[in-house]
């Protein structure tokens, strides 16, 4: 159902006085002969007008207060039970255009506290803007506007995007920037592969392999060693011996002299 207060930008309390002005005013921003007959502008006039139309006559507006205020109570048994964001529209004035044309965007959007759009940023739940294009690219072929609302009750995101042809796209340019792409990933690639260090296990082996022959010298230098200790000990015991035996033959001969 149309919020026709929101239309006309007016509150439910409004009196029919405001609600002409309201409506004059819309009327002259918006009236299709002032804007080159534009679909966007007829729309939006044709939403206006009825609005006006129901609003200023008391036995209507007494019938659509009801009607809203019924939906209105369904819309909080929703929101208390968690519904998602509705976008009820978002369009633009254009559907092509390139930088440094005005584009002029409308919305309207139901249970959400937060909206957001690219380009103007943080809005109310409805409204319309008119922008203008600082930024195009010659390598895509649509631009594209992003409208986001969310509701802190449930949790959950709406979205809707718009996608306006860009006039100053060019195939040629488009294919170029493609086939960079694919050279420069190769590239990382390649720059990732040889730059990749040597697996730990490769390591291990290889300092394995160095020390075993390290091993088998230090075991062999031992065991020289331990065999030369023997023999000099051997040398010195028999030099002992041979000492002790000259010893006694000395003094059994100076006891004896026949001896």
């Amino acid at each position: 159902m149309k919020d026709y207060y929101y239309i006309l930008g007016i509150n439910k309390r409004a009196t029919a006085a405001e609600i002409q002005r309201a409506y004059q005013k819309l009327s002259l921003k918006f009236h299709p002969e002032k804007n080159g007959h534009d679909p966007f502008f007829e729309g939006h006039y044709q939403q206006i007008k009825e609005a006006y139309q129901v609003l200023s006559d008391d036995h209507k507006r007494f019938r659509y207060d009801k009607a809203l205020g019924d939906e209105l109570s369904a819309e909080v048994d929703k929101i208390l039970d968690g519904p998602a964001p509705t976008i009820s529209s978002f369009f633009a004035s254009k559907k092509a255009s390139q930088k440094g044309e005005v584009l002029t965007i409308s919305w309207e959007v139901l249970n959400a506290e937060e909206v957001h759009i690219d380009m103007i940023g943080d809005v109310a739940s409805n409204g319309t803007q008119t922008i203008r294009l600082m930024e195009s690219t010659t390598t895509k072929e649509y631009l594209t506007i992003e409208l986001r609302a969310s509701n802190r009750y449930s949790d959950k995101i709406s979205t809707k995007t718009l996608s306006i042809k860009n006039l100053a796209y060019s195939p040629q340019e488009a294919a170029l920037k493609r086939r960079q792409e694919v050279v420069l990933d190769k590239k990382n690639k390649t720059i990732e592969e040889t730059s990749k260090p040597v697996s730990k296990k490769k390591k291990t082996t290889k300092q394995k392999n160095t020390r075993k022959p390290t091993s088998n010298k230090s075991s062999s230098n031992k065991q020289s060693i331990n065999r030369r200790r023997e023999e000099g000990a051997a040398y010195i015991l028999i030099a002992v011996m041979f000492f002790i035996i000259v010893i006694m033959l000395y003094i059994i001969h100076s006891i004896n002299p026949i001896f």
